[in-house]
């Protein structure tokens, strides 16, 4: 675990636009969400993450390596029925990373590319997770 990354770091790893793209996502999260941000970074494989926690329960992890960023997010079985529901209603990117989510305990973990365009979707997403508390 670490502080926090250098800014500069991370653009290294995933590209200016990308980075836009992290941040943008970061601050809506931000915005909406009291939670504690946990960091962490691999040498070996050059992933850095940024984990979301309220109460002691991940609420999210943006994930970047290599020119590439995502949000993942492990929904409950519940959680599972209620992203169901929206896919029809979201881009084909989030509907497709949805469907190709993994089996975890009693729900599926799912990583969605995090893009400008997408940022509305990713958030209606969590608001499945945990109601906005701020």
């Amino acid at each position: 675990m670490i502080d926090r990354i250098n800014d500069n770091e991370l653009i290294e790893l995933i590209g200016w636009g990308a980075f836009d793209d992290w941040t943008e996502l970061r601050c809506a999260i931000e915005d909406r969400y009291n939670a504690a941000v946990v960091w962490s970074a691999c040498a070996d494989c050059g992933k850095i993450e940024c984990k979301y926690v309220i109460d002691g329960k991940t609420l999210c992890t943006l994930c970047a390596v290599d020119k590439k960023i995502g949000l993942t997010v492990d929904f409950d079985n519940t959680e599972c029925k209620k992203a169901a529901s929206l896919t029809g209603e979201m881009s084909v990117q989030t509907a497709d990373a949805y469907a190709a989510a993994i089996d975890v305990g009693d729900g599926k973990r799912a990583t969605f590319p995090i893009e400008e365009t997408l940022i509305d979707e990713l958030i209606k997403l969590l608001e499945i997770k945990r109601k906005f508390d701020k």
